[in-house]
């Protein structure tokens, strides 16, 4: 698209419009912040868990016919 078509499409939209899209926009900007500090929680919460099975690994190959 050249610039005369994007400035004509600019033109043609509303402000109704706009505000609209600012609204998703923002929405989905809401949303994606949820899901990247889920995702942060997780990978802490994986870290710990590994940390966890190396100390139990640790602990079993120690134990000589321990039952």
């Amino acid at each position: 698209m050249n610039a005369i078509g994007i400035y004509v499409e600019y033109k043609n939209r509303s402000k109704l419009e706009i505000e609209k899209e600012m609204k998703y926009a923002a929405e989905k900007i809401v949303e994606l912040e949820r899901i990247v500090d889920a995702g942060k929680k997780a990978e802490k919460e994986l870290e710990k868990a590994r940390e966890k099975m190396m100390e139990l690994a640790i602990s079993y190959a120690g134990m000589k016919g321990d039952m």
